[in-house]
């Protein structure tokens, strides 16, 4: 009777799946079940019960899937597999066998192909070759940059322009008492009373400047107001002082500039708020000059770009 006791619980031992997960038979094997969690060649990545994921090497394991002897290319990720082996460290096993559920195996859920019947004899019918369109190009956008508020005016100011640099909506400004530096960003830039761009704006250009005066002789400006342009402008003036005697030839009052003959071609002259006009016994405001009077222009300037008046000397008779 004690040998047939025996006999039974060996029977029952050797039964597929009675032994508890994650515990050492007598005969040196390993039983675990776990998910798959990672394949990389013959390694396999299994998270047991034990909240502990082992490195199974299955490279001689035998591996079934569905009653279906396979190998281990038919390992998937998120199968349930029992893990038959031998441990050779805290969480390595070498499996002799690898049981996949069939319940869990990812190729249990795979839909079968539906099979093509060809009947011999018979054309089939083959669908027409779809010529290649490739994707309409999308045209470039460049994203544009929000204008800043336009700032409290503060200041106007008269003046040449002696430089426009594009990149940096900025520019320099020559006038009567010095070179300012002028942030375009929030101007709006009024040419003939329509906003027009920053590529309106020339060297040598008459503008009128309202907006902020900052330190170091900066202005934010919130308006600019072209008052005249440059004519064949191609270079930045020369701001050193100048003194130019000749006649006025013709007065633009909106612009509060004017034409003079001297010694060479006639030049371009800006007014601006700080010009002294006089005549050594009084002085005058730019409305009260004439063409045809002799005068003498002190300004910052060149020939070819014109001057900002700082003084202008009545020689002869207004009138």
């Amino acid at each position: 009777m004690k040998h047939v006791s025996m006999v039974l619980i060996l029977a029952i031992l050797s039964v597929p799946g009675f032994a508890s997960h994650n515990v050492q038979p007598q005969l040196g094997s390993w039983v675990a079940t776990g998910t798959i969690t990672d394949i990389t060649g013959a390694a396999v990545s299994v998270l047991m019960k034990d909240g502990l994921t082992y490195k199974v090497n299955s490279a001689n394991a035998q591996v079934v899937v569905r009653g279906r002897i396979t190998n281990n290319l038919s390992l998937r990720v998120k199968d349930t597999a029992k893990v038959v082996g031998r441990k050779t460290g805290p969480t390595s096993i070498i499996a002799d066998r690898i049981v996949v559920e069939p319940q869990t195996s990812l190729a249990a859920q795979t839909r079968p192909r539906p099979r093509v019947i060809m009947i011999l004899g018979e054309a089939q019918p083959t669908a027409p070759a779809q010529e290649y369109k490739a994707p309409a190009q999308q045209p470039y956008i460049r994203p544009v940059a929000p204008k800043p508020p336009a700032p409290a005016i503060t200041s106007t100011r008269r003046g040449l322009v002696s430089n426009v640099l594009y990149r940096n909506q900025s520019m320099t400004l020559q006038t009567s008492d010095g070179i300012y530096s002028v942030d375009l960003r929030p101007a709006d830039i009024i040419e003939v009373g329509r906003i027009v761009g920053i590529g309106s704006l020339d060297p040598g250009d008459a503008v009128q400047i309202a907006g902020q005066l900052g330190d170091q002789r900066q202005i934010i400006a919130a308006r600019v107001d072209i008052l005249a342009q440059a004519q064949n402008m191609r270079y930045a003036p020369n701001v050193q002082r100048r003194t130019v005697v000749g006649r006025i030839v013709s007065i633009d009052y909106p612009s509060y500039t004017f034409k003079m003959e001297g010694a060479a071609t006639p030049v371009l002259v800006l007014m601006d708020e700080s010009t002294v006009i006089d005549d050594g016994k009084r002085t005058y405001t730019f409305t009260d000059l004439r063409p045809d009077a002799r005068v003498r222009m002190v300004g910052y300037g060149s020939q070819s770009s014109g001057f900002v008046a700082k003084e202008v000397f009545i020689i002869g008779a207004l009138y």
